[in-house]
């Protein structure tokens, strides 16, 4: 009687036992945003459905905006910033490389003494996107959902430190656990000799 439930207690912290993630080495963003809000074309694509600036927020003391509309290749994304912009066309989630898995277009910068970028889409069931970086450290993305711009998705949002270089994105489920893992860097490389990504698929 008491192995059992012994056993049963020990099949309880089984089931429900949650990964620690590692600690947030990604740049902190401030007055984060999510309310969506109408916004203008962004020369990246022609829109085939409503553009949508789905966050904004300020990453030392510089202001930035997340904009994102359908377009014929997928989905585009645009991130403005009062310093610099980034963005470009892909796939929605499950619509590239079968090894892209819940993720779709991703767009990475950095190299500068400005906080680096990495942004993208992934799958609305995914819980959290993890951005791992070559010394070792990860920082954690910022999730916004994206049925204003009439898709089924999220985007997610993360600020490396200057200089810093992404490796890989993770996405996570609701107990911590890697469901995906796409490469930034050593990745596998194409018949070509260009490593894929969700932005070139």
């Amino acid at each position: 009687m008491r192995l059992g439930a012994a056993a049963a207690g020990l099949a309880l912290v089984a089931a429900c036992s949650v990964v620690i993630p590692p600690p947030d080495a990604g740049v902190p963003i401030a007055e984060f945003d999510t309310e969506p809000r109408p916004a203008q074309e962004q020369n990246i694509g022609q829109a085939t459905g409503p553009i949508i600036e789905v966050a904004r927020g300020e990453v030392d003391s510089d202001a930035f905006s997340f904009v994102v509309h359908r377009s014929a290749a997928g989905a585009c994304t645009f991130l403005n910033r009062e310093s610099s912009g980034s963005g470009g066309c892909g796939p929605l989630p499950g619509d590239g490389l079968r090894e892209f898995g819940p993720f779709g277009i991703m767009t990475t910068t950095g190299g500068s003494d400005l906080p680096a970028e990495v942004t993208g889409l992934v799958s609305g069931d995914v819980a959290s996107v993890r951005v791992e970086m070559e010394d070792g450290t990860s920082a954690q993305a910022r999730l916004v959902d994206l049925a204003p711009a009439e898709m089924d998705a999220q985007a997610f949002i993360a600020f490396l430190p200057p200089h810093a270089s992404a490796t890989a994105v993770l996405a996570l489920d609701l107990a911590g656990n890697e469901v995906a893992r796409v490469p930034l860097a050593g990745g596998p490389v194409g018949p070509d000799g260009v490593q894929p990504t969700p932005a070139s698929s």
